[in-house]
């Protein structure tokens, strides 16, 4: 049996309801040897074992087997295509495993409209040829946050996990304070949809306008561990900035940059632009990423108030900032002492949609 679990980018609260489910399966006939948690890293890096005991707690780790997906090289099983022509390859641990359960967080996703359910799958445990198939679909102007009719991320990403057939998620839903709010669980599509409505409800916020000016933090560990986490929060809070204003994004980016690809694609161009055409000429993963971030710095600025190196920030087209006062000086000196501003404490949570006129 194969549980998958979400790697240290994301706190899902694994270790808390972890043993709880193995306790669950050892009633229904299963040992805790005939387990093994598959740790869905996509394509983010693997982990060492002092964050594995981290991610699925201290009991779980003792009782089970924890083995991190390698997008690159772990032995994968070919499952199929989707009708949209994906390949798609599975983690084997996976893909032959007699009974497979997906756990993780439903919240918002820029491009698949949310976490959570299929996307343990891909791009949890999928290969890279997968993913990079799968992502060149980010194009669509219709794959963003809380979008799913007509998504064709989403839809890609759906057809892949029904090729696997999963026979049972675990999916929460928490609040900013990562305390559980509610916990779907069973049938992969309709405890989605269960854990869908409740994300609606608690991060949709309704605006009237977007603002010269957006002040955006990450709500704190691990959503800003590094800038390839920290765009997303850059990408909400697009949402309720004027064209031509400033996002002031406070991330801690304590581990950089995130991806040495996505790094020195960034830093080998001059402008948002010429990054965009680049990736749209010569897809690949990583580079992906830099056109997700360009498309925001292409119409307004960041300053960043983070622990990153000026050096790196400037190489990822931001401009650093080292306090509050520093950043609001650049602020009153581009938009004047009078601007309006969108403030937004929880970034990484908070989706802005724009009020219907």
């Amino acid at each position: 049996m194969a549980i998958v679990v979400n790697d240290i980018t994301r706190v899902v609260g694994t270790n808390v309801f972890l043993p709880v489910l193995l306790d669950e399966l050892n009633a229904a006939g299963v040992p805790d040897g005939n387990i093994t948690a598959v740790v869905a890293t996509g394509v983010h890096r693997t982990h060492t074992p002092e964050e594995h005991r981290y991610i699925v707690g201290e009991e779980a780790y003792r009782r089970i087997r924890v083995v991190d997906h390698d997008a690159e090289r772990s032995p994968v099983t070919y499952m199929g295509r989707t009708p949209r022509g994906t390949p798609v390859y599975v983690n084997d641990l996976v893909a032959k495993a007699d009974f497979v359960i997906l756990t993780g967080e439903v919240t918002y996703h820029q491009l698949a409209g949310y976490t959570g359910g299929r996307k343990s799958i891909l791009p949890g445990v999928s290969s890279a040829d997968t993913i990079l198939a799968h992502h060149r679909l980010m194009f669509d102007s219709r794959a963003t946050q809380g979008a799913l009719v007509d998504n064709p991320f989403h839809e890609d990403i759906l057809d892949a996990a029904r090729l696997v057939k999963p026979g049972f998620i675990l999916n929460v839903v928490m609040n900013s304070r990562h305390e559980f709010v509610a916990i779907v669980a069973g049938d992969m599509e309709e405890a989605h949809a269960a854990g869908r409505c409740l994300v609606d409800e608690m991060f949709a916020v309704e605006i009237a306008e977007k603002a010269e000016i957006v002040i955006a933090a990450s709500g704190g560990y691990p959503k800003d561990i590094e800038f390839w986490q920290s765009q997303k929060i850059m990408f909400n809070a697009h949402r309720a900035t004027r064209p031509g204003g400033t996002i002031f994004l406070l991330a801690a980016c304590e581990e950089g940059h995130g991806s040495q690809k996505f790094y020195d694609f960034m830093r080998a161009h001059r402008t948002p632009d010429e990054v965009m055409a680049a990736v749209e000429a010569n897809f690949r993963l990583g580079p992906h990423k830099a056109y997700l971030t360009c498309r925001t710095l292409r119409e307004v600025e960041t300053l960043l108030l983070s622990q990153m190196p000026d050096e790196m920030a400037r190489g990822l087209m931001v401009t650093p900032v080292h306090s509050v006062e520093e950043a609001l000086g650049r602020i009153r000196e581009k938009h004047g002492p009078h601007f309006r501003a969108n403030v937004m404490p929880e970034g990484f949570l908070t989706v802005p949609f724009l009020k219907a006129s």
